[in-house]
């Protein structure tokens, strides 16, 4: 079972190792999938806490229309922002940019982008962007439960 300790899962998702940060994100998605949404209030708490906000409104993901550039200028755009370290500057606009990549694309290439994030940021931006996506994952499972 889940631990839904608040701070314990945001010191897993904020700690530089990979296998606390992975079970961190793995035990906020379990809390969402029971419909405990102290799996989103922590991954929410990560992203603030690492990108030196005061609060964060999320990206919510839905049915928008959007040019054909954004939809295929979003995947160059998410490379140069992590390249520049730059996923956690304007998470909505990020999150705004992961979801165009995603509508429009498979798992199969979103692993290879997380990949891409990882190779020109480096771990810390790989986990901003994980950190990014489960926001919007979270958010969407827990709207679909509740």
């Amino acid at each position: 079972m889940p631990t839904n300790d608040l701070r314990f899962l945001v010191s897993m998702m904020t700690s530089p190792q990979t296998l606390m940060f992975n079970t961190g994100l793995t035990e906020a998605k379990s809390l969402v999938q029971a419909g405990d949404d102290t799996g989103l209030k922590a991954v929410k708490t990560a992203i603030i806490r690492l990108s030196g906000r005061k609060d964060f409104e999320g990206y919510k993901p839905g049915p928008t229309a959007r040019s054909d550039n954004e939809y295929t200028e979003a995947e160059g755009k998410l490379v140069t922002l992590a390249r520049n370290e730059a996923l956690l500057d304007d998470p909505y606009e990020t999150q705004n940019l992961i979801s165009a990549f995603k509508q429009i694309s498979d798992q199969r290439a979103f692993s290879r982008l997380v990949d891409r994030v990882v190779d020109v940021g480096g771990e810390s931006q790989g986990r901003a962007f994980l950190l990014l996506n489960m926001d919007m994952w979270c958010w969407v499972q827990l709207r679909r439960t509740g």
